[in-house]
């Protein structure tokens, strides 16, 4: 599980960054910092995980399977990641995490 929380710091916290996110998809490379996110500590993230708030994992369907933070939703960032689909997860001013396995 702290492999999880590791990745979730490195990944960083992606909130509503479409536009960012869709070009970066677009180039077939992932973004290493998006503008708005706060990128956080593994302690934050367990924090964060403690008061419930909602975690989007947004690596694909096979890498989830092997591991995701527990009630983590899966949102694939080539296939599935959008802020239609992230609505679907959690509302427009409800905090959430999203993490990925890190750059590279």
């Amino acid at each position: 599980m702290f492999r999880l929380f590791k990745a979730l710091s490195l990944g960083a916290a992606l909130v509503f960054a479409a536009t960012n996110v869709q070009a970066a998809a677009e180039k077939s490379e992932a973004p290493t910092q998006v503008v708005g996110a706060t990128l956080i500590t593994p302690a934050e993230a367990k924090a964060l995980w403690d008061r419930d708030v909602k975690f989007i994992d947004v690596r694909d369907a096979p890498t989830f399977e092997l591991g995701r933070i527990p009630g983590a939703k899966l949102l694939d960032y080539i296939a599935d990641f959008s802020q239609e689909n992230v609505i679907k997860v959690a509302k427009i001013n409800e905090e959430i995490a999203i993490y990925c396995s890190g750059p590279g």
